[in-house]
């Protein structure tokens, strides 16, 4: 697993792409989409055929998610931050403390 990124700052240029994401708008000019949730994680890194670009995850659920985690390639960033980073990124629910690709 790469080692964790911490982000304390909404505005960080790191995670821009996180930034009011609209998927429509993702997959039609990047060929990209947003992978939110634990299951979806689980698919992506142990039976999908995409790969992830970075991670942002909520940094209470580190722990928890540190088995899966342990799948990502080195290449790929992690980033975590706490709730009110998360919550100014868009949006989405981030009560449930979703995991974004």
């Amino acid at each position: 697993m790469p080692p964790t990124i911490p982000i304390t700052d909404p505005d960080d240029p790191r995670i821009a792409t996180y930034r009011h994401v609209r998927e429509p708008d993702l997959v039609y000019r990047a060929g990209q989409f947003v992978a939110e949730g634990e299951v979806v994680l689980r698919i992506l890194l142990t039976a999908s055929r995409h790969g992830a670009e970075s991670l942002l995850i909520a940094d209470r659920r580190l722990a928890a998610l540190a088995p899966l985690l342990a799948r990502v390639p080195e290449a790929v960033p992690v980033y975590a931050a706490d709730q009110k980073v998360l919550v100014s990124t868009d949006t989405r629910n981030w009560s449930s403390g979703d995991t974004k690709n």
